[in-house]
């Protein structure tokens, strides 16, 4: 009978949001009309690979728009209004893309630095010039430089071709790499960069190296200080998410002002209005992930709703959101990042209460296995498509750290603004920071143990089969059943998809072998890779040695050309690497560049070579300090030149 009630009140809460959704602008379909224009103008300049998807958000808006004239009573003035703003977002991508330029018809010697996107091992610089020209500048990540300086460049830049219409889609007309010989002419940072460069000192200041990186993370969105072995843990264990600035922080941050300022104001309108304003202050002092701007432009929305008197509908704020997000930067829409929270939220509306209703026995963990599951929905298709990977101690890890993390962001927030202004209390309000952050890498790394990471192993088909299983019931509600049958078949569907995946789990290196170019040889509990990295063989490489642990590796380059250093560090920088071989030193760039990735990321150095420039025997091999191993490569390669 409770089974019943609750069904007929699910079913009813659905059609009332449907219902109200009549109200508002049809944002479903005008975001599947962007996304098929931006597609289809990648195509018309790129004659890239976009045309497939034009034609599936094509056939996908006409069929919700289908949908949304249907369910509404629209006059010829609103049926005229909604076809004037579909024109309107097919229009914008190609008013933003005039086309591709030749390098030839572009001088760019100079220019202003726009904005600067920092990773792990190198920065995005976007630089526009007089004639509003912009060009993408590839750094180093240890180049300091803001927006607002000038950048001077010393070579030559090139065209963007169709493989990079990631760049394409920032409205780049040029790229350029950097060399030694630029000039960056340094003005005053600006008041937002200083304030977050206050900030992460002040986190430096307080906390050891590896909290400082993980409350930088929390705070900042920024995972590019945390160790590669710590990232590694956390997508293991399935929550990498809680290290990306998302809609838990956006939640937080817009719940503070809440309950803060109705003892001042006492309209709701201003309250709202005065979280909203807190939000966006967040939003500019950290470095602005899409799940994080995804959410905040959802409350931004939410909030204008309630400011107009409007109901708020939560699809629609998400597809307006989205909308939004793709116009300011049609590249997000391409990537995994964008793709993932935004489906996760879309499951998480649309499923939610379907998995409230099933899981409602558990009580206390009823929300959090609800929205765990429901989030897996739409993203669970994309994770095995794209990535070849089904991580079954997610839900474990999610019920256990969301709530923890959730405490700890709002104590590291609370101890670094009130540090700021009573510095005397430093280690007191730090101390408690510290044990909490140490404690929850234990459990991530003890959860990260259970070996619950696997990849498809050319499974996908079978693998969505039985995810979809489950959730026949809330597709055919004509269909009454238990409670008990959907968690019995949940437990069946996830318990098949463990065995099939743990009974091809192997180690394709485990006793060596050869890829490409590439020897592998396990010695000591230590894989040594030797030969020649390039195109070929680094993807594989790195797929199976960052996916599966397999200790200590050693990598020794046979020959220092440009195509092997590069690749090389690629491979180095995607997977933990203990050592690094070099037949002989050479004072080219690349290998300068490798060598400074070892220093960074603590990588002994060895160089091996038949001359006596090492320790004055013929076939040395010597490990050396880091920065002795790099100045030491620098005077012998110059040795070598003169």
């Amino acid at each position: 009978m409770n089974q019943k009630k609750s069904d007929s009140d699910f079913q009813q809460e659905q059609a009332k949001e449907w219902e109200n959704s009549k109200h508002f602008i049809p944002s479903a379909y005008l975001f599947c009309a962007y996304t098929a224009s931006v597609n289809f103008s990648f195509y018309f300049f790129l004659r890239n690979s976009f045309l497939f998807y034009s034609v599936f958000f094509i056939f996908l808006s006409f069929l919700l728009l289908f949908i949304s004239l249907k369910k509404q009573t629209l006059g010829k003035s609103g049926i005229i209004i909604q076809i004037l703003l579909l024109l309107a977002v097919i229009a914008i991508p190609f008013i933003n893309h005039p086309g591709i330029k030749n390098s030839s018809d572009v001088s760019f010697n100079r220019g202003t630095v726009l904005s600067v996107e920092k990773y792990r091992y190198s920065s995005k610089i976007s630089v526009i010039n007089d004639q509003q020209k912009r060009c993408a500048v590839f750094a180093p990540s240890e180049i300091s430089i803001n927006p607002g300086d000038e950048y001077v460049l010393s070579g030559k830049c090139s065209t963007i071709n169709s493989s990079r219409s990631d760049l394409f889609a920032e409205n780049f007309d040029l790229t350029y790499y950097y060399n030694e010989n630029d000039i960056i002419i340094r003005h005053q940072p600006s008041h937002r960069i200083r304030i977050k460069q206050q900030i992460e000192y002040r986190i430096q200041t307080l906390y050891s190296p590896v909290t400082a990186s993980i409350i930088k993370a929390l705070l900042l969105g920024n995972q590019n200080s945390v160790p590669k072995e710590t990232i590694r843990n956390f997508t293991r264990a399935g929550i990498l998410h809680l290290l990306a600035a998302s809609g838990l922080h956006v939640g937080i941050a817009g719940a503070l002002p809440l309950f803060i300022l109705p003892f001042i104001f006492r309209n709701r309108k201003a309250v709202i209005i005065g979280g909203s304003i807190f939000i966006l202050l967040f939003l500019m002092i950290t470095d602005m992930p899409v799940s994080l701007v995804r959410a905040s432009v959802m409350f931004f929305i939410s909030a204008l709703f309630i400011i107009l008197d409007r109901k708020n509908i939560s699809v629609n704020s998400l597809f307006l959101s989205g909308l939004a997000i793709g116009i300011i930067s049609p590249k997000e829409m391409y990537s995994l990042g964008f793709q993932l929270s935004f489906l996760a939220t879309l499951g998480i509306i649309i499923f939610y209460e379907y998995f409230k209703t099933i899981f409602s026995s558990f009580k206390l963990l009823s929300s959090s296995l609800a929205m765990t599951f429901a989030a897996q929905v739409f993203i669970f298709p994309l994770i095995v498509l794209k990535l070849n990977q089904v991580n079954f101690t997610g839900v474990l890890s999610n019920i256990i750290l969301v709530p923890y993390y959730s405490l700890l962001l709002i104590i590291s927030a609370i101890s670094v603004i009130v540090s700021s202004f009573i510095q005397c209390a430093d280690k007191f309000l730090s101390t408690p920071v510290e044990y909490l952050t140490v404690f929850s890498i234990r459990i991530v790394n003890f959860l990260s143990s259970i070996n619950g990471h696997f990849q498809t192993n050319n499974c996908e088909t079978i693998l969505i089969i039985l995810f979809f299983i489950p959730l026949i019931p809330f597709f055919i509600r004509k269909i009454k059943l238990n409670k008990l049958i959907p968690i019995i078949a949940i437990l069946l569907s996830q318990l098949t998809m463990f065995f099939l995946l743990s009974s091809n789990k192997i180690r394709k290196y485990e006793n060596g072998g050869v890829c490409g170019s590439i020897a592998i040889q396990h010695d000591n509990d230590v894989y040594r890779l030797k030969g020649t990295f390039n195109q070929e063989n680094t993807p594989e490489l790195v797929k199976e040695f960052l996916f599966n642990d397999y200790g200590n590796i050693s990598v020794e380059i046979d020959q220092n050309n440009p195509e092997n250093l590069y690749h090389c560090k690629i491979f180095m920088q995607k997977v933990r690497t203990t050592e690094f071989h070099s037949e002989y030193a050479s004072f080219s760039g690349a290998f300068l560049q490798l060598l400074s990735l070892c220093e960074n990321e603590g990588i002994k150095i060895c160089i091996k070579r038949d001359n006596n420039f090492l320790d004055k025997s013929a076939k040395s091999v010597k490990f050396l300090p880091m920065r002795e191993g790099r100045k030491n490569a620098r005077t012998w390669a110059q040795r070598e030149k003169y």
